[in-house]
């Protein structure tokens, strides 16, 4: 995901040495570590900046990533506007400002049929000797981006008016 975090100076005098932190609070505080400028050495009174970063989203289809990002800087040396204050002291900063994104959910199932090991897609299929038992399996596999629960196959025969298969597992 691409963030644009923008910084307002909303102060009446410059401010120095700005930079942004974001930290993933779905991610257990994860820092993000790629935020670019790093700082931007000062931002007048008034004056908009903006700094970005990529953050890879959720893996998990549905799943909410809510950041938090806060702007930091240093005052000006009191009765100097144009020289920045010591890094030690006094600090400036913004609020927290959460985003937060959900990752789109597909939901999705593949099977593939085998009689006796072979995927028998098309007529005449699988040769079996008459009366013989086949051994049927079903590969079943998520194709979508989260968990699906409670899972079942059904089967029919079709040459047997569609009666149903029984003892699937």
């Amino acid at each position: 995901m691409q963030v644009t975090y923008e910084v307002t100076n909303t102060g009446n005098r410059p401010v120095f040495n700005v930079n942004v932190t974001d930290r993933v609070e779905s991610e257990n505080n994860a820092e993000v570590k790629n935020i670019a400028p790093a700082k931007v050495d000062r931002v007048n009174a008034g004056e908009t900046v903006r700094f970005t970063a990529t953050i890879k989203a959720p893996t998990t289809g549905g799943t909410l990533h809510t950041d938090l990002a806060q702007a930091h800087g240093v005052p000006p040396v009191l009765g100097t506007p144009d020289v920045p204050g010591p890094a030690d002291g006094p600090k400036v900063e913004s609020d927290e400002d959460p985003a937060n994104a959900t990752t789109s959910a597909h939901d999705g199932l593949a099977i593939v049929k085998k009689i006796n090991g072979d995927d028998a897609n098309d007529a005449p299929g699988v040769t079996v000797e008459p009366g013989a038992d086949m051994q049927v399996t079903y590969e079943v596999t998520n194709t979508g981006n989260r968990p699906v629960y409670n899972v079942n196959v059904t089967d029919k025969i079709t040459t047997e008016g569609d009666k149903a298969v029984d003892g699937i597992t």
